[in-house]
């Protein structure tokens, strides 16, 4: 099993967060980057807030996707 899948099993394992199961589904390609991004922008939350809701995943993995899908702001 590759990294990713890793990651993917671990954010399919959170059930109860919702930003969880929309990473979930931008990662497996089911939601297209932007699908995803106006949900993480209409939540208003915070870097740390994404930390908090997508642990176990690693933060700099996090920080990663973020970056791709808000360009960089």
């Amino acid at each position: 099993m590759t990294a990713r899948d890793e990651l993917i099993k671990s954010i399919a394992e959170q059930k109860g967060s919702v930003i969880g199961r929309y990473f979930n589904r931008y990662l497996l390609g089911t939601i297209t980057r932007d699908e995803f991004q106006a949900y993480v922008l209409g939540q208003s939350l915070s870097f740390d807030d994404l930390v908090k809701q997508l642990s176990p995943v690693p933060e700099d993995v996090i920080q990663a996707v973020m970056l791709a899908i808000t360009g960089g702001r």
